[in-house]
Parts: C-alpha cells; structure tokens; sequence
C-alpha cells in the first residue's frame, strides 16, 4: 500500500465543523427501512454522542439484525467517522442514504461500514443508496485555516494524514468492510470539496453500492441479462465495464423456471478474461428485504469464478443516471420473471455466402485435412472434447457467438450485423470473411451421440 501514501501529501484527518451531528429516532422506517437517522456535520464529539444514544437505547450486536442507520450529513471530523463506523460494524447496522439526504467526505466511511452479522459473526455488507440520495468521497483537506502554516505544522498534518490512512486501511480489514482499493485511489485523488460522487449505474455497480429501491428498464431478455452480467464483472474487476461487453450475435444459452419459483438464465460464454466465462443470472422467487431480487454467478468447465448480488438497477446500461433510474413498484421479480423466460426472435436470417449466420440447423464439418476439435467453450483455449472428422453431421444450437478480445468482438458483431442487415455492402462482407478466418464466430453444436461443444464457423457448412 505504500505506493498510496504520496497522495496522502495533500490530506488531513480533519475537517472541523463548528455544530455536531445529531442521532434522532425514525419515527417511521420510511423508504429505507431505518431504525435511526445520524444528520449534521461530523466533529470530535459525535463519536462519544453516538456511542451514548446506542447504550441509552440498550442495542447490541445481533445476528441478521435489522436495524438501519440513515445518513444526511455532509461529513466532518475524519477520526470521529471512523470510531462511528466501527462502531456500526459493530452492532451490525446497515446503513443507507435515503431520498433527497446527502452523505459526503467523512459521512461517507460510515455508510461503507454498513452491515448485519451472519452466522459465526461473518460480515455481510449491507449498504443502501436511494436514487435520489448522494453519496460523495473526497480527501480530507490538509488544513482548516486560510493562512500560512510552518513546516512543523505541515509535518504534523503529514503524519496525522499517515495515521488516518493506516486506521482506515486497518479498519477496512478488521470489520471485513467493502471497500475497493480503486474506490479508495478515486477517494485520495479527489480534491476536499470537490466529491467523487456515485452517480451512475456502473459507479454503483462497480463499488458495490446496492441503489434501492428501482426497477429493471423496460428491455428485452438478452438485453436485461447482458447488462446484469457486464455490471456484475464491473464488481467482480472494481473496474468500469462498457455497455454491450459481450458483443454476442444470441447471447442466452438456457433459461428454465427453479423448482422453488424463481428463474435462471444461463449465457454462452462471453465474460470475465477473454470472454471464456458463461454467466448465470438467478432470480430468487421474491424480492428479498434490502432489494434484492437474485445472483449473478460466473463458470467455466463446473467452475464458478465469482458471484454477486443481483439488484434491478444493474440491468440498466453502465452509463444511466442514478437519478433517471425508475423507482421500483411493489414487486420487481413479478414483472422480470415472465420476461426472462421468454423466447428471444432470432435476430437475423442466414445471408448467402460467407455469412456469421448458417442456413442450419443441420450442418457438417469442412475446410479440414482430417478432423477437427469439438471444443468445451470458444477459442482454441478451450478444453477439447472430442476430435470431429472432416465431414461428421452436426446440429448447430442456437445463434452464432463472437469470441476474442473486446475489441475484436465489437468488430465482428458489427460485421456480422452489418452483412445481415445489407449483404449487397461489400464492406462488412469483407470483413465478415476476414472474422471467420481469423476464427472469432463459433457455433455450440450437437453431434449423433448427443455431446455438445464449440466449433469455428470456419469448419462448417450447411448440409
């Protein structure tokens, strides 16, 4: 972590406020849920206030506990925020920031340190950001007086600045808090004042701030299940993910309703690395308290790489708004479930020539001296499950996929499409034949005993 402390130059662990913040009662749980609402700038004293308001109410650490704090306040004492969010962790609070509440700088380590105690005193963060609320971090300021300082207290604040880093960094890892090493350089890197605001879907997504309560948009399936992925691997990366990350001809594999009620929906591999993952989006039955409303899980040959919480923002595209997203009805998962089981249209018609598309389903191998490898995924990275002679019938399963680098699956969709939409345009011809020669379209196919894998669109041709 070392090479943090640079950024540290320009940081403090104060910023005074000279009226503190105040813990009231919620009359009503309102649209968050809380138990109690902390308001009003952060200084030295809040911590000992809030220490003492949760002993007068006699609250104690409580497995799958449900009490809430609300947070409106625009921060404050550095040192103060983080003895509260200790203290938080500690009683197993979630936090949240409601409509219409800001929670900025300080307040915002108190809102990251929101969580209930699972069994054997597991953490399981439990944070909540309404659409219409804030959230913003920034460095603290490295001094509270406009005047000219010494360099004696320059060091000092040089120091203290080390300390607090130190005690964030060793408070993240003693409650087990949430708190990405990219959330914490955009946090270092933002000027005090200015404030790195969780404003779009991929911040929230990538940081794993859960934005409750909304609702999926108005989409097809494949578009609802690509996004919830792409979001899904923002967190699993801490890194932004682009809109439209698989660039899949026919993106979902499988969908079938759970024995329990709820649905799940399984991709072609088209995730995580270079796109050799499948991703599984799982429905629960009903809405869960705090929003919830599923998983998304990663595999590859039986093994899961990742798994996060699936929340119906993440099925809007990384770039919307916080505050454009729709705020949820009574019940999310009745009005998703029908459409994820539904049947997406075939989106093109196989085109003469050296099309993406096969005028299929039945096809057989070609354009090999003697066989050639039935593979588990795409790419020739892919576990091989059998040798396929030169011309073996097959039957193809579904679309064609675009497998490669980002860069060059975004090339060949848009050839792919392009030669669909106007195959007379010799430009995306051209570029077709080139995809297909460089192997990048793959189909799933079946053969007579009933296995099923990949192969290149280069070795099949329509029988």
């Amino acid at each position: 972590m070392m090479r943090l402390f640079p950024a540290l130059m320009l940081a403090a662990a104060s910023l005074a406020a000279p009226v503190t913040a105040a813990v009231t009662l919620s009359e009503e749980p309102g649209p968050m849920g809380c138990t109690a609402t902390l308001s009003g700038p952060l200084t030295p004293e809040s911590a000992q206030a809030f220490a003492a308001f949760t002993a007068e109410q006699g609250w104690q650490a409580e497995v799958y506990g449900t009490r809430r704090l609300c947070l409106d306040s625009p921060g404050g004492d550095y040192g103060a925020a983080l003895e509260i969010a200790r203290q938080v962790a500690g009683l197993g609070m979630g936090t949240a920031v409601g409509p219409g509440a800001t929670c900025d700088s300080a307040c915002a380590l108190i809102f990251m340190a929101g969580q209930r105690q699972g069994e054997e005193d597991l953490p399981l963060t439990d944070r909540q950001l309404h659409p219409r609320g804030r959230l913003g971090f920034d460095a603290p300021a490295l001094v509270t007086e406009d005047r000219s300082h010494s360099r004696a207290e320059i060091d000092a604040a040089y120091g203290v600045a080390l300390r607090s880093l130190r005690d964030l960094l060793a408070l993240r890892d003693d409650i087990g808090m949430t708190f990405a090493e990219s959330l914490l350089l955009e946090m270092l890197a933002t000027p005090p004042g200015e404030m790195r605001r969780i404003a779009t879907v991929g911040d929230a997504a990538r940081w794993r701030m859960p934005v409750t309560p909304t609702a999926a948009p108005d989409a097809p399936r494949e578009a609802l299940v690509e996004q919830a992925c792409a979001n899904a691997q923002s967190a699993r990366y801490g890194t932004p993910v682009a809109a439209g990350i698989s660039d899949a001809l026919s993106l979902i594999d499988t969908a079938i309703e759970t024995p329990d009620g709820g649905v799940r929906v399984t991709t072609l591999p088209a995730f995580l690395g270079d796109g050799a993952y499948a991703c599984t989006v799982t429905l629960f039955p009903e809405p869960q308290p705090g929003g919830a409303i599923g998983e998304v899980s990663f595999g590859s040959g039986g093994f899961t790489e990742a798994l996060a919480t699936l929340y119906p923002y993440m099925m809007h595209p990384p770039d919307t708004v916080l505050t454009d997203l729709p705020v949820a009805g009574p019940d999310p998962v009745a009005a998703l479930k029908p459409v994820l089981l539904a049947s997406d249209a075939r989106p093109f018609a196989p085109a003469a020539g050296d099309s993406c598309w096969i005028a299929g389903p039945e096809v057989a191998v070609s354009e090999v001296s003697e066989y050639v490898n039935l593979r588990g995924g795409t790419g020739f990275g892919a576990e091989i499950l059998r040798e396929v002679p030169l011309g073996e019938a097959l039957t193809l399963i579904g679309n064609p996929v675009v497998a490669g680098r980002q860069d060059e699956r975004q090339s060949c969709a848009a050839a792919c499409r392009g030669m669909a939409a106007d195959p007379e345009d010799p430009g995306p011809a051209g570029a077709v034949r080139g995809c297909i020669a460089r192997n990048a379209v793959w189909y799933r196919v079946r053969d007579a005993e009933g296995t099923e894998g990949f192969i290149s669109r280069k070795f099949l041709r329509a029988r």
